[in-house]
This record gives C-alpha cells, sequence and structure tokens, in this order.
C-alpha cells in the first residue's frame, strides 16, 4: 500500500523530476509516471517560450527560472486574516502570468501581465504553484492566465486577495511540447474527445488549490446560484481570514462548494461513479472518500476528520490526477 508523505525541504530548479515528496511508491512496483492522453498542444512560438522562461528579475526581487526561489511550505495554515502590502508582479514563483483578454498579444513575445496583489496573499499563490509543480510530472516554464486579481470593487478582489484562474500551460514529459494543461472554460471542452484528460486535470488543479485557500469556487458551484464561474476558478482567502485556518473546522459539513468539489474530485480523479455532485456529505460521498483514503495509506479516515487528513486528501487527489504518482 502506497504511504502518503508531505512535502518538505527545498525544491530543486526545474528539470528531471526528483521523487522528494511524492509518496513512496506502491510496494513492488516503481513510481509510474503516466502516460498521459494528451489532446494536441497549443501551439506557441519557441521565442515566446524562451522570453518568458529566461526572465532575470521579478518586480518582487526574486529570482530567474534557472535558479527558482524555495518557498516553505506551509503547514496548511495560512494567517488568520492574512493582509500585507500591495505589490505587482509579472509571475508566480518564477513563471509568468498574463490576462486572459489579451494572452494572443502577450504569449506572442513572451511577455507577461502584472498584477496587484496583496503581499501575503502572493506568497499563499507562490506556495500553491510551487505545490502544483512539484507534484506533477511535467516540466518548466509553467504560463498562469487569469482574468485578474485586484479589481477596484468590494470583497477579496478589491483588496488584491482573490485570483481568477482561467488557463495553464507546461511542458509535456513525453515530446517537450508545450502545452494547455488546465482550461477552466469547460463548455469548450466537455463534449470533445479529451473531456475526461481535461475534467482529471480541471478537478485535479482545484483538488491542489484547495490545499491551500479555503474558499476555491469552480463551475459545479454555479448550478444553482449564477453562471459566473464558469469559465474560471475563483479562489480567495475569505474563510481564513475568519476562521483563521485552512480548513473549515466545525464548519465543513456545511461548506456547499468544499463538498461539492470533493464530489466532483472524486468522480473525475478517482474515477469513484457512485458520488454524485448532490452538495451533501452523504453516504455516497463519504464511502467514495473512505476508498480513496484507503488507497493512499490511511484505511479507516475520512477526509473531513481531521486537517491532516483534508490535507493529504487534496495532496494525493492531485498527485494522482496529473500521474505524479499512481495509487493502485
Amino acid at each position: 500500500m502506497s504511504t502518503y508523505t508531505e512535502n518538505e525541504g527545498t525544491s530543486p530548479e526545474p528539470g528531471p523530476k526528483e521523487t522528494r515528496g511524492v509518496p513512496a511508491p506502491i510496494q513492488g512496483k516503481e513510481l509510474s509516471k503516466p502516460a498521459l492522453e494528451f489532446p494536441p498542444s497549443f501551439e506557441i512560438t519557441e521565442q515566446a517560450i524562451a522570453s518568458a522562461g529566461t526572465s532575470e528579475a521579478r518586480e518582487t526581487g526574486g529570482v530567474s527560472l534557472e535558479a527558482i526561489a524555495s518557498v516553505p511550505q506551509p503547514e496548511g495554515v495560512t494567517p488568520a486574516g492574512m493582509k500585507g502590502q500591495r505589490i505587482s508582479a509579472s509571475e508566480i514563483w518564477g513563471q509568468p502570468t498574463f490576462y486572459e483578454g489579451a494572452f494572443e498579444n502577450q504569449h506572442s513575445t513572451g511577455g507577461g501581465r502584472s498584477f496587484t496583489y496583496d503581499s501575503q496573499f502572493y506568497v499563499q499563490c507562490e506556495r500553491w504553484l510551487k505545490f502544483w509543480f512539484d507534484n506533477n510530472p511535467w516540466r518548466s516554464p509553467v504560463w498562469v492566465v487569469s482574468f485578474g486579481v485586484q479589481v477596484d470593487k468590494p470583497g477579496w478582489h478589491g483588496t488584491g486577495q482573490a485570483f481568477d484562474l482561467t488557463r495553464m500551460y507546461s511542458t509535456r514529459p513525453d515530446t517537450g511540447g508545450f502545452s494547455q494543461l488546465f482550461y477552466a472554460d469547460w463548455r469548450d471542452w466537455h463534449t470533445s474527445p479529451a473531456a475526461a484528460w481535461y475534467a482529471k486535470l480541471y478537478w485535479g488543479t482545484v483538488a491542489s488549490l484547495t490545499y491551500y485557500f479555503d474558499v476555491v469556487l469552480t463551475y459545479s458551484y454555479d448550478d444553482s446560484l449564477s453562471d459566473s464561474h464558469q469559465n474560471h476558478v475563483h479562489f480567495d482567502v475569505s474563510e481564513n481570514a475568519s476562521s483563521g485556518g485552512s480548513w473549515l473546522l466545525g464548519r465543513w459539513h456545511s461548506s456547499r462548494s468544499q463538498i461539492t468539489n470533493m464530489q466532483y474530485i472524486l468522480a473525475l480523479c478517482w474515477g469513484i461513479n457512485s458520488v454524485k455532485g448532490t452538495h451533501v456529505y452523504d453516504n455516497a460521498t463519504k464511502a467514495g472518500a473512505a476508498a480513496v483514503m484507503k488507497r493512499i495509506g490511511r484505511p479507516g479516515r475520512l477526509p473531513s476528520d481531521s486537517q491532516n487528513d483534508w490535507l493529504t486528501f487534496h495532496h494525493a487527489s492531485w498527485q494522482h490526477a496529473s500521474g505524479g504518482h499512481v495509487y493502485a
């Protein structure tokens, strides 16, 4: 049985993947890298990749892609009411960011788009992207596309503490080609031959975000509320600010978005088709979650049992979805 371990320590600069921070291989098997069915590559010029991937300086005083910053991994808890200075950055963890509305023009030259962040929220975004990268088999550079961070309106976007993620690109391990690996607008892929592939990476990425952020709003959140999240995944720190932790201890069962996200992760990342998007922590969801926890080496546990179980579930779900580690 696979044994789960937390990521610890520092990360080497992107290159051949190490197994540090990856659960121990299943007994009698080698650590498995995926044989994924990749959809056709998104064509991006070599000039654009080279330009974006070798930026020597970032506006917040970080380092180049060739010497990726080592961002400490938190223990799953973010500061209560995190609030810092306003900063401007055209990258996250050394990887360029782009604005969805102008992406075609920006990527043709490799130039990223600067966004304004609350500095503490920005650090959390860097931790998340490092975690996303460390637990998948792909290579740098990573491009992150967004509808934005800080905007002049009330709420968490108004303070630079919310992010609207639309697309992510990275380098395929099999061909070295640069491909779109996350695409938030499910309406463009749900009927395509690659729909299962996109869905698995969509919900795996949601799992990776849930490891760091309480509020992660997806297209599943909109079915009875609005259609505002059909083309992006929103994440923010609003529950961190009110609860003082990254897990809604004592309130988990009343969190519609967290329960629904778990149901979709169970169905589309782990293939447990008996779980439906009911928005209720029902018996089918508990049974599916228990089956996954057993697969990852924690029999008799549920993600809702403790914060550690909650983080373990989402960590393993991203690894399994991306192929960073395959659980029997």
